[in-house]
């Protein structure tokens, strides 16, 4: 029954369980159904392949013919998940990413905070820039920012600033937001609100100082991604604010060295493009630790 191996898949990515042999032989079984998946059982089936991260083309191309078929009857958390589900695992079906937006953009009045920014945040991944679905979007979000937790928003500002549309009331409200919850910001969620904003070339100063004081008390919770790109943030803006400088420098010592092996415990290893753009940022800012 599809309604069974569709729960059974969503199961096992919910519990991020990958046991290749049964996801296999239920992925197989689906393929002989597919034309009776109803379509959120379509959408589970995309959800849980992109939080397994399994990339089965073949399988991916006929959930999305599948899907074709029956958009009309999704709903808006379906349509969502969907379109996340291409974005976290890159799938580029122009004709598919076409009528999830158009299905979207028809129900978007309905679209609660969570949706709106990760729908945002799937289009810009996909680089799928359909103007009108981001345009409703942005005075959706306008009318619900109250509701947007912390991620909703740096996501929805990644978005956009991806897709370079700086649209002022949105970054507006958006920052004024974010100033209402920025205890709540994560390290990665800093960084990404820094570095939408200065790479729209917003200079909103209330903000940073905010995402200043906030990331010094949390930088040693900073991954190597986020201590750059808080560097390339401030440099990019021309900010010279050195209580941060002086936390990230402190932190990111900390995390080469950890790399190095000269101390114990595990992180994640520095990227070579981390590093050059943090040695640009101190560049640019004429900082020297």
């Amino acid at each position: 029954m599809p309604q069974h191996i569709s729960n059974t898949l969503w199961a096992f990515a919910k519990l991020s369980v990958q046991h290749g042999p049964l996801i296999a032989s239920m992925s197989a079984a689906a393929l002989l159904k597919l034309g009776e998946f109803r379509s959120q059982e379509l959408g589970n089936l995309a959800w849980s392949y992109a939080t397994l991260a399994i990339r089965d083309e073949p399988f991916l191309d006929a959930i999305s013919e599948a899907a074709l078929r029956i958009i009309g009857e999704f709903n808006i958390q379906g349509l969502a998940n969907t379109l996340w589900s291409c974005a976290t695992l890159s799938v580029k079906d122009p004709p598919l990413l076409d009528a999830l937006s158009t299905a979207a953009l028809a129900k978007i009045l309905d679209f609660r905070a969570q949706w709106l920014a990760s729908t945002a945040w799937s289009l810009a991944r996909l680089r799928c820039c359909h103007g009108p679905l981001l345009e409703s979007i942005a005075a959706q979000s306008l009318n619900r920012i109250a509701e947007f937790a912390a991620q909703h928003l740096a996501n929805t500002s990644w978005a956009f600033a991806s897709v370079a549309l700086a649209n002022e009331q949105l970054f507006a409200a958006l920052s004024a937001e974010a100033l209402r919850k920025i205890s709540a910001f994560k390290p990665e969620e800093l960084s990404g609100m820094a570095s939408a904003f200065a790479s729209l070339q917003i200079v909103d100063e209330k903000l940073m100082d905010a995402i200043s004081a906030t990331s010094i008390s949390k930088s040693s919770e900073f991954g190597s991604r986020s201590l750059a790109g808080m560097l390339w943030s401030f440099a990019t803006v021309a900010i010279l604010d050195e209580p941060l400088l002086k936390a990230i420098s402190k932190a990111a010592i900390k995390r080469l060295q950890h790399q190095a092996g000269r101390t114990g415990g595990r992180r994640a290893a520095w990227k070579p493009q981390e590093l050059s753009t943090s040695a640009w940022s101190c560049a640019t800012l004429r900082f020297e630790h």
